[in-house]
């Protein structure tokens, strides 16, 4: 419980911008869920993951937007060049 409330206070301090932060989330858990090893890992983990690890600076943000550079992504949740989603 208590590591819910840090969780919490965390979100709350940042100065990031909250949709910003959303998207970032969203792109480091599908990293994390690229470099699970073998085990299938839960959405649910994969975000608190993603969370902990950008709220605690573990992870920066400008790594995670380098990983998304050149892709754009669709309403599916899956990137793809620029290019094709442009047609």
């Amino acid at each position: 419980m208590s590591g819910d409330i840090g969780k919490e206070k965390l979100i709350l301090d940042t100065t990031m911008n909250r949709y910003q932060l959303i998207l970032l989330v969203l792109r480091w858990a599908k990293e994390l869920e690229k470099s699970a090893s073998g085990g299938k890992i839960s959405l649910d983990e994969l975000v608190n993951q993603a969370l902990n690890d950008i709220l605690s600076g573990k992870v920066k943000p400008e790594e995670i937007m380098k990983l998304s550079e050149g892709k754009k992504f669709t309403k599916d949740g899956s990137a793809g060049k620029e290019k094709e989603l442009e047609k």
